[in-house]
Protein backbone atom coordinates (compact mmCIF):
# COMPACT_ATOMS: atom_id res chain seq x y z
CA UNK A 1 0.00 0.00 0.00
CA UNK A 2 2.80 2.42 0.91
CA UNK A 3 4.67 1.62 -2.32
CA UNK A 4 1.55 2.36 -4.34
CA UNK A 5 1.12 5.78 -2.62
CA UNK A 6 4.82 6.62 -3.13
CA UNK A 7 4.59 5.67 -6.82
CA UNK A 8 1.45 7.76 -7.19
CA UNK A 9 3.15 10.82 -5.61
CA UNK A 10 6.23 10.41 -7.83
CA UNK A 11 4.11 9.99 -10.99
CA UNK A 12 2.01 13.03 -10.05
CA UNK A 13 5.16 15.10 -9.49
CA UNK A 14 6.64 13.98 -12.84
CA UNK A 15 3.36 14.77 -14.59
CA UNK A 16 3.26 18.27 -13.02
CA UNK A 17 6.85 18.92 -14.11
CA UNK A 18 6.10 17.80 -17.68
CA UNK A 19 2.92 19.91 -17.92
CA UNK A 20 4.70 22.95 -16.45
CA UNK A 21 7.65 22.52 -18.85
CA UNK A 22 5.34 22.22 -21.84
CA UNK A 23 3.34 25.23 -20.66
CA UNK A 24 6.53 27.33 -20.64
CA UNK A 25 8.28 26.01 -23.74
CA UNK A 26 5.57 25.33 -26.33
CA UNK A 27 4.60 28.99 -26.96
CA UNK A 28 8.23 30.05 -27.46
CA UNK A 29 8.92 27.04 -29.64
CA UNK A 30 5.95 27.93 -31.84
CA UNK A 31 7.09 31.55 -32.10
CA UNK A 32 10.60 30.56 -33.16
CA UNK A 33 9.28 27.89 -35.53
CA UNK A 34 7.09 30.55 -37.14
CA UNK A 35 10.16 32.74 -37.65
CA UNK A 36 11.73 30.09 -39.87
CA UNK A 37 8.76 30.19 -42.21
CA UNK A 38 8.42 33.97 -42.41
CA UNK A 39 9.60 35.42 -45.72
CA UNK A 40 12.84 37.37 -45.58
CA UNK A 41 12.39 41.07 -46.36
CA UNK A 42 13.72 42.24 -49.69
CA UNK A 43 17.14 43.86 -50.05
CA UNK A 44 17.31 47.65 -50.32
CA UNK A 45 18.48 48.93 -53.67
CA UNK A 46 20.52 51.66 -51.97
CA UNK A 47 22.38 50.37 -48.91
CA UNK A 48 24.26 53.49 -47.81
CA UNK A 49 23.39 57.15 -47.74
CA UNK A 50 25.00 60.38 -46.53
CA UNK A 51 22.74 63.17 -45.31
CA UNK A 52 24.28 66.59 -44.59
CA UNK A 53 22.76 68.72 -41.87
CA UNK A 54 23.37 72.15 -40.39
CA UNK A 55 22.37 73.51 -36.98
CA UNK A 56 22.79 77.13 -35.87
CA UNK A 57 22.31 77.91 -32.20
CA UNK A 58 23.16 80.45 -29.51
CA UNK A 59 24.25 79.82 -25.94
CA UNK A 60 24.75 82.87 -23.69
CA UNK A 61 24.64 85.14 -26.74
CA UNK A 62 27.47 83.30 -28.52
CA UNK A 63 26.56 81.84 -31.92
CA UNK A 64 27.66 78.35 -32.97
CA UNK A 65 27.24 76.36 -36.18
CA UNK A 66 27.40 72.61 -36.61
CA UNK A 67 27.74 71.24 -40.11
CA UNK A 68 28.09 67.49 -40.35
CA UNK A 69 26.83 64.40 -42.15
CA UNK A 70 24.53 61.67 -40.89
CA UNK A 71 25.46 58.31 -42.41
CA UNK A 72 22.88 55.53 -42.74
CA UNK A 73 23.93 52.02 -43.71
CA UNK A 74 22.17 48.69 -44.24
CA UNK A 75 23.28 46.19 -41.60
CA UNK A 76 21.59 42.92 -42.59
CA UNK A 77 18.46 41.24 -41.34
CA UNK A 78 17.15 40.36 -37.88
CA UNK A 79 14.15 38.80 -36.22
CA UNK A 80 12.28 39.67 -33.06
CA UNK A 81 8.87 38.82 -31.65
CA UNK A 82 7.55 42.36 -32.15
CA UNK A 83 8.43 42.90 -35.82
CA UNK A 84 9.23 39.45 -37.15
CA UNK A 85 11.96 39.42 -39.79
CA UNK A 86 13.09 42.90 -40.70
CA UNK A 87 15.93 44.92 -42.17
CA UNK A 88 18.55 46.35 -39.81
CA UNK A 89 20.05 49.79 -40.28
CA UNK A 90 22.83 51.55 -38.46
CA UNK A 91 23.39 55.27 -38.40
CA UNK A 92 25.90 57.72 -37.02
CA UNK A 93 27.03 61.30 -37.29
CA UNK A 94 30.32 61.38 -39.19
CA UNK A 95 31.99 63.87 -36.84
CA UNK A 96 31.06 62.10 -33.60
CA UNK A 97 30.71 58.44 -34.53
CA UNK A 98 27.42 58.38 -32.59
CA UNK A 99 23.78 58.76 -33.61
CA UNK A 100 23.63 62.16 -31.92
CA UNK A 101 25.44 65.44 -31.40
CA UNK A 102 26.25 66.50 -27.82
CA UNK A 103 26.60 70.22 -27.10
CA UNK A 104 27.89 71.31 -23.69
CA UNK A 105 25.70 74.10 -22.27
CA UNK A 106 27.45 74.39 -18.90
CA UNK A 107 29.07 72.03 -16.39
CA UNK A 108 25.67 70.58 -15.37
CA UNK A 109 23.85 70.44 -18.71
CA UNK A 110 24.37 69.07 -22.20
CA UNK A 111 22.10 69.37 -25.18
CA UNK A 112 21.69 66.13 -27.11
CA UNK A 113 20.47 66.52 -30.68
CA UNK A 114 19.23 63.29 -32.24
CA UNK A 115 19.56 63.89 -35.95
CA UNK A 116 17.35 61.04 -37.14
CA UNK A 117 16.90 57.34 -37.61
CA UNK A 118 18.70 55.55 -40.43
CA UNK A 119 15.57 53.69 -41.57
CA UNK A 120 13.77 57.03 -41.92
CA UNK A 121 16.53 58.53 -44.07
CA UNK A 122 16.73 55.35 -46.17
CA UNK A 123 12.93 55.42 -46.68
CA UNK A 124 12.33 51.98 -45.14
CA UNK A 125 8.68 52.18 -44.14
CA UNK A 126 8.49 48.52 -43.17
CA UNK A 127 10.15 49.14 -39.81
CA UNK A 128 8.04 50.10 -36.83
CA UNK A 129 9.46 53.28 -35.33
CA UNK A 130 8.43 55.00 -32.15
CA UNK A 131 9.08 58.42 -30.76
CA UNK A 132 8.96 62.03 -31.74
CA UNK A 133 9.80 63.37 -35.19
CA UNK A 134 13.35 64.50 -35.85
CA UNK A 135 15.33 66.36 -34.90
CA UNK A 136 14.91 65.73 -31.20
CA UNK A 137 16.36 68.19 -28.72
CA UNK A 138 17.02 66.52 -25.37
CA UNK A 139 18.44 68.45 -22.42
CA UNK A 140 20.63 66.17 -20.32
CA UNK A 141 21.03 67.41 -16.75
CA UNK A 142 23.56 66.14 -14.21
CA UNK A 143 23.30 66.76 -10.48
CA UNK A 144 26.05 66.74 -7.87
CA UNK A 145 25.40 63.05 -7.10
CA UNK A 146 26.09 62.15 -10.76
CA UNK A 147 22.42 61.40 -11.41
CA UNK A 148 21.39 62.01 -15.00
CA UNK A 149 18.01 63.07 -16.33
CA UNK A 150 16.89 63.96 -19.82
CA UNK A 151 13.87 65.79 -21.24
CA UNK A 152 12.76 66.02 -24.83
CA UNK A 153 12.05 69.71 -25.50
CA UNK A 154 10.62 71.80 -28.29
CA UNK A 155 12.74 74.59 -29.75
CA UNK A 156 10.65 77.14 -27.84
CA UNK A 157 10.94 75.34 -24.48
CA UNK A 158 14.66 74.84 -25.02
CA UNK A 159 15.07 78.62 -25.17
CA UNK A 160 12.57 79.49 -22.43
CA UNK A 161 13.79 76.93 -19.90
CA UNK A 162 17.51 76.66 -20.69
CA UNK A 163 18.51 79.75 -22.68
CA UNK A 164 19.62 77.71 -25.71
CA UNK A 165 18.26 79.31 -28.87
CA UNK A 166 18.07 77.18 -32.01
CA UNK A 167 18.35 79.77 -34.76
CA UNK A 168 18.02 77.43 -37.72
CA UNK A 169 18.32 73.77 -38.56
CA UNK A 170 18.44 72.14 -41.97
CA UNK A 171 18.32 68.39 -42.49
CA UNK A 172 18.44 66.38 -45.68
CA UNK A 173 15.30 64.75 -46.97
CA UNK A 174 15.06 60.93 -47.04
CA UNK A 175 16.14 59.26 -50.25
CA UNK A 176 13.83 57.47 -52.64
CA UNK A 177 14.75 53.82 -52.11
CA UNK A 178 13.25 50.63 -53.45
CA UNK A 179 13.43 47.12 -52.09
CA UNK A 180 13.84 44.13 -54.38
Amino acid sequence: MKDWIAKKIILTFILIVIVFTLFLTVPWTLIHAGAWFMPRPSMPEITRGEFPFRIEYKINGEKFIIEDVFIAEFDGFAWDAGQGRHRLWKGWVEGTGEFRVLIPVDEMRRLEIVVGRPETYMNDRSIITHGAPFPQFIMITYDYNQNISGRNLSVENLYEQHGVKIINYEFSEPIVNSFR
